[in-house]
């Protein structure tokens, strides 16, 4: 069961309570100040650690968080896979996502998810080859096996709300050249069957 320590309508409960700003907030916790929008908008899942250190900077500025906020979080995570409640996370397919994400790009990024799944399996059950010249391993399939391994970290970061490679990268670095092979517009880079 999933417990939260802090949701996201907790956390704009307590500020307004508190009278103080996001700014505020990130300054006097060290949580950036865009992650806690974002968070407060259900974009964006916080650690626990970060959770707590809000929570309990809200509770020093004597906010009360009562028991039966603690009931809800708890009776809602346990709702029906799919459904969002008042947590600002919702479950679908085993995934705990932010609740504002749109539903359908979910879904879009979970077959994204299963598809590459499937090929790194394809790819894992294949015999190695080896070079006729030199007799050394080849490594194509390996290395696409990792690509699509890549692809499947970048979606499930995103999948929580973390964008590791965000539109703000600037042109001809890695994080570009990353961002075209991982993250191409079709979805489909490192995901051609004909590879496999």
């Amino acid at each position: 069961m999933i417990q939260s320590i802090l949701t996201p309508t907790e956390s704009r409960q307590a500020r307004r309570f508190a009278e103080v700003s996001q700014n505020t907030v990130a300054r006097a916790t060290g949580v950036g100040r865009s992650k806690l929008a974002l968070f407060e908008v259900e974009k964006y899942l916080l650690d626990d650690a970060t959770l707590e250190t809000l929570r309990d900077y809200y509770a020093g500025l004597g906010y009360e968080f009562s028991e039966s906020e603690a009931d809800n979080t708890e009776a809602a995570m346990t709702a029906p896979e799919g459904s969002k409640a008042d947590t600002g996370i919702r479950l679908i397919d085993s995934f705990a996502v932010p609740a504002g994400l749109d539903f359908d790009d979910v879904e879009d990024t979970l077959a994204q998810i299963a598809a590459n799944d499937e090929l790194i399996g394809e790819l894992s059950e294949q015999k190695a080859e080896t070079g006729w010249f030199t007799n050394e391993p080849e490594t194509d399939k390996r290395d696409k096996a990792v690509l699509l391994l890549a692809r499947n970290y970048l979606l499930t970061r995103r999948l929580q709300g973390h964008e590791i490679l965000g539109e703000s990268i600037e042109p001809d670095t890695n994080g570009a050249l990353l961002q075209s092979v991982l993250l191409s517009e079709d979805g489909n880079e490192g995901n051609n069957r004909e590879a496999a």
